[in-house]
């Protein structure tokens, strides 16, 4: 009974394996099944080759730094860790010092790791965060130009402030 919905979520990806940036607001009451209809579009999506579907959730109660985009991030972690070493050595963003010191659990990417600088003591936060947002804009968007490239995050209105912000520096 979700044909519709369905049909617009294909659109959507459609839009992106022609390399345009395409983003998808599903709304509705809790319990309606959205989540359920993405899981499921999703699954079928990952079974095509080519395709990576990096899922994220926030939780109400959770308090982590950039909670919109953890599942996110951990999901690129164990897709980059499971990809060819000389793959992920064509994803490397300029900004990688700076991507590993706000998200340090990339640094379980050997290609990355080894790209990356000590960062000088004293460094503004503010600017690790810029040059951070910058380096994973820049890595996904790698990915993205030879793979299609889903993220998803459920309950986003969940999510804090320093995430929103980080979400929409990478769809800018």
């Amino acid at each position: 009974g979700r044909d519709h919905e369905r049909d617009l979520l294909s659109e959507a990806l459609r839009l992106t394996e022609e390399g345009q940036q395409t983003t998808v607001h599903v709304q509705g009451r809790s319990g309606m099944g959205k989540s359920s209809l993405l899981r499921r579009f999703l699954q079928d999506v990952e079974r095509m080759s080519g395709t990576f579907v990096l899922e994220g959730r926030c939780h109400l109660n959770e308090s982590v730094p950039f909670k919109a985009l953890d599942g996110v991030i951990d999901g690129l972690s164990r897709l980059l860790v499971a990809t060819h070493p000389n793959a992920v050595a064509a994803y490397v963003p300029k900004q990688v010092s700076f991507l590993l010191r706000l998200f340090p659990v990339l640094a379980r990417v050997d290609a990355l790791a080894a790209a990356a600088e000590s960062l000088p003591d004293g460094v503004d936060p503010n600017e690790i965060r810029r040059r951070g947002i910058e380096g994973l804009r820049e890595l996904l968007v790698k990915i993205a130009r030879r793979s299609t490239l889903v993220l998803w995050i459920d309950d986003l209105q969940w999510g804090d402030l320093d995430g929103a912000s980080a979400l929409a520096e990478l769809l800018r």
